[in-house]
């Protein structure tokens, strides 16, 4: 069962341009109040299964292209006789409420987005996570109330269509797909060549999800229940509700949706399934539950070195250590400028080779080299030349770079579950872009998103 982290960030406002999550192979825009379109930079939900940079046609294995339909409902009743809800599926319905957008995440690990919202009693905190290592969305809900709730409801539906681009048009839509459900999932596949998106959800206090497909516009949690274990060839829109009894007042609810891409919709239902148990998100081996402070950071974890970043990278409680800053040993160099002891005053970067001491000059390499029947305190770093053709056989080897787990830094040990067609997530240019989307091709698909939306 997955273990949401609380992570200590600063408030701080995401851009309209930033607000969206991607990987290699897909780019996921996210509006306002948290649906996945982003009408403002045209982006709904496209995804290239061989990566931007593999064989397979750009036009050719975009799951959907601009403006869409993907929904986020609740719904919630109060033990006093209260009730209320909203659907935020913006920019398609008008009383959707604004998710204060706090901070956006980006790292060879994970794209991803945190926000707040209160809405009547409850207070809800989004976490939207695209992982790198393969086609995975993974998006956390943490809700808490003010009043104590006699039942609340949450659910996600979203709509295909993704083989309109090719074999639709505005005066005669293509928009069927073959879609199915049960449990806690549900998924939507292409009729020509099964590109589909599976969706799966869960929470820890209680058993009661359900897939379902709605032949009209799933509005509501009730309308997802009536649909429930549906299929269907048509124009179907796949969904998963969360059902909560009775919630404990004094505890949050943690409920977590999967959106997960594949080519056949059982693979894409699967991994969804299969991600809905993710601890360690960020893969440094670590989970949230383990101790794990910050579960969208490979390089913050119980034991992790410590830096200057005003990041409590060991997870031990404090932000940054003292010492790393400041220039112990009064030699003009603090750890965090490069001094390797900063006990020793003969010891910085730059430092001149001194008797009984290594490695002076911080630069990780020995600075008198022991030969046999050599003097140790030879100051001089250059071997005597005694006209022997006997190399010195000392080990030039560069330094070992794996980290305490014997492991290349920054590398996943996570078993790939068959979905990942582009392999691990490298050179992304998309990912690693910190303001509006990097796809060249984008702009060639606003003219139909204009018209899709001229023509819903």
């Amino acid at each position: 069962m997955f273990i949401l982290f609380a992570a200590g960030i600063a408030s701080a406002d995401v851009s309209t341009e930033d607000r969206w999550v991607g990987n290699d192979n897909i780019e996921i825009g996210v509006h306002q109040d948290g649906s996945f379109v982003n009408e403002d930079i045209e982006l709904g939900i496209l995804w290239d299964p061989d990566g931007t940079e593999g064989p397979m046609p750009l036009m050719g294995d975009m799951l959907r292209v601009g403006y869409h339909w993907d929904i986020l409902v609740w719904r919630w009743e109060s033990a006093s006789g209260d009730d209320g809800g909203r659907v935020q599926g913006g920019p398609q319905t008008d009383a959707w409420a604004e998710v204060d957008w706090l901070s956006k995440t980006n790292n060879e690990a994970i794209m991803g987005l945190h926000g707040e919202l209160t809405d009547g009693p409850l207070q809800i905190e989004f976490r939207i996570a695209a992982l790198q290592h393969t086609d995975v969305v993974i998006y956390d809900l943490v809700i808490s109330s003010d009043e104590e709730l006699s039942q609340l409801a949450v659910g996600r539906a979203f709509d295909p269509d993704q083989d309109n681009w090719f074999y639709g048009s505005s005066s005669s839509p293509h928009y069927d797909t073959v879609n199915d459900s049960d449990e806690n999932w549900a998924y939507g596949a292409s009729a020509y060549d099964e590109r589909a998106i599976g969706l799966a959800g869960i929470t820890k206090e209680s058993d009661l999800v359900t897939g379902g497909v709605c032949t009209g516009w799933c509005e509501s949690p009730s309308t997802m229940l009536e649909a429930a274990g549906e299929s269907s060839d048509g124009d179907g829109h796949p969904n998963v509700v969360v059902r909560i009894e009775e919630p404990d007042p004094d505890k949050a609810i943690h409920i977590r949706f999967v959106y997960a891409f594949a080519v056949g919709g059982e693979a894409a239902a699967t991994t969804a399934q299969e991600m809905l148990a993710l601890d360690d998100l960020d893969g440094d081996g670590i989970s949230a539950e383990d101790g794990d402070c910050d579960d969208w950071d490979p390089n913050t974890y119980p034991g992790a070195p410590e830096e200057a970043d005003d990041v409590d990278n060991d997870c031990d409680g404090e932000v940054y250590e003292e010492s790393l800053t400041t220039d112990n040993d009064g030699d003009g160099y603090s750890e965090a400028d490069g001094d390797c002891d900063d006990e020793d005053p003969s010891v910085f970067p730059g430092a001149e080779p001194t008797d009984g001491v290594s490695n002076a000059d911080c630069d990780g390499i020995a600075d008198n080299p022991e030969e046999e029947g050599g003097d140790p305190g030879d100051e001089s770093e250059e071997e005597e030349d005694t006209g022997s053709v006997e190399d010195n056989t000392e080990d030039d080897d560069p330094p070992d770079e794996t980290d305490e787990t014997g492991e290349e830094p920054g590398s996943f040990d996570i078993e790939d579950g068959g979905t990942v067609i582009a392999g691990t997530k490298q050179d992304c240019s998309c990912a690693t872009a910190s303001g509006s989307v990097q796809w060249s091709w984008l702009l060639a698909l606003l003219a139909w998103g204009r018209r899709r939306k001229e023509n819903p």
